[in-house]
């Protein structure tokens, strides 16, 4: 097959809701990302039938479903009408499909991996004790009170549940079943888009929010862009077509100040550490610093999943929030201090905001903190 990369927006599948109805798909991978993808489309998908795991030289069957070589499937005659390539493998697996002329699809990143965390137990550096619940409840309750939407209270009071009881995790699940689209809208709920013309993501990692963003926010004329690890960005497909006018990526950490950190090396999942083997050493800048040193006059919207340093970030950014009044997506899901350090600390310092709460996956992964200027939240289309 041709593919033509340098337009595959059309082509990207956020959410289960995104692929065709009655579909007859093949998958490109065998990796317990896409089996995990494969099992949740049975259950959250029945109209989809899934023929076959596509594979360079397995053969044989997982859960039922056949693993056929790529090099037979070029040959057969299998009626099919979407092949699903992980964005993660495409640059590969686009090579090795390279002449044929198939119908395909990109997953993103984003949702084979909260496929894989669905049949994952809640890791327990997200569990409180009930020590920790009483000896924090009134910073839990300030939380609750900053929330003013009733929705977003349930949702927060779920969560907290959540990490005191994780034995309620399948009941959670269940009543995540019927919100599965809203996999799709991290990072841009509650966000007024057409008010974004320059941005700051921290934790660009594989790029695949970063050509979201530019392909989403329709005045977006400068992504600022920071991956300590470079290397995974610059590797996977979405470089490809990122447009480099809009989207920089620096190989920088954000932190508090302008410094030098150490990082363990962990993908998409580095983190800043201390007392660990096979550390690395960072720079970072802080977002007041980079804001001034690149004499940006005004930031409208900032992103952060920062695997654990998203407090530190906003600290180092204080200025910017107050004088820029950016609209703010914040993960806090990464410690369970994030989960009322991250909210009081932005209701302390920021005036006539609206504060919002999202969550994106099946376990305790991916819940944000959304920050709207009230200015903004109330002229949102």
């Amino acid at each position: 097959m041709i593919i033509e990369t340098v337009n595959i927006d059309k082509k990207i599948i956020y959410s289960f809701n995104e692929i065709p109805k009655n579909s007859k798909i093949c998958i490109y991978s065998i990796r317990p990302l896409e089996q995990s993808f494969a099992n949740l489309i049975k259950i959250f998908r029945k109209d989809i039938e899934i023929l076959c795991f596509l594979d360079s030289s397995q053969i044989g069957e997982i859960a039922n479903i056949k693993i056929i070589k790529i090099d037979e499937f070029i040959k057969s005659d299998i009626d099919y009408d979407l092949i699903l390539i992980p964005a993660s493998l495409a640059r590969e697996k686009l090579e090795l499909l390279n002449g044929l002329k198939v119908k395909y699809k990109l997953i993103d990143t984003a949702l084979t991996y909260t496929c894989f965390y669905y049949f994952k137990d809640i890791p327990e550096y997200n569990h409180i004790s009930n020590n920790i619940y009483l000896n924090n409840k009134e910073h839990f309750q300030k939380v609750e009170d900053i929330l003013k939407n009733e929705v977003d209270k349930n949702l927060y009071r779920n969560l907290i549940d959540l990490r005191l009881n994780p034995n309620k995790l399948d009941e959670f699940r269940k009543n995540f079943y019927i919100n599965t689209e809203n996999i799709s809208k991290q990072y841009y709920d509650y966000i007024n888009k057409s008010q974004i013309k320059i941005m700051i993501e921290g934790g660009v990692c594989d790029g695949g929010s970063a050509y979201k963003f530019q392909t989403s926010f329709p005045k977006l004329n400068k992504l600022y862009g920071f991956e300590p690890f470079k290397k995974i960005y610059n590797d996977n497909i979405y470089v490809d077509v990122i447009d480099k006018n809009i989207v920089n990526v620096f190989p920088l950490a954000l932190w508090e100040e302008k410094t030098t950190l150490e990082f363990k090396n962990e993908g998409g999942a580095s983190r800043v550490a201390s007392n660990e083997d096979g550390l690395v050493k960072v720079d970072a800048i802080s977002l007041d610093e980079f804001v001034k040193e690149n004499n940006i006059k005004k930031v409208d919207y900032i992103k952060l999943d920062t695997e654990g340093s998203e407090l530190n970030v906003l600290k180092g950014g204080i200025n910017t929030l107050i004088m820029h009044r950016p609209q703010l997506a914040i993960s806090i899901y990464h410690k369970y201090q994030d989960m009322y350090s991250i909210p009081i600390f932005l209701d302390n310092i920021l005036e006539n905001y609206t504060f919002r709460l999202g969550h994106y996956s099946f376990i305790l992964f991916e819940t944000v903190f959304y920050a709207i200027p009230n200015e903004l939240a109330e002229s949102k289309e």
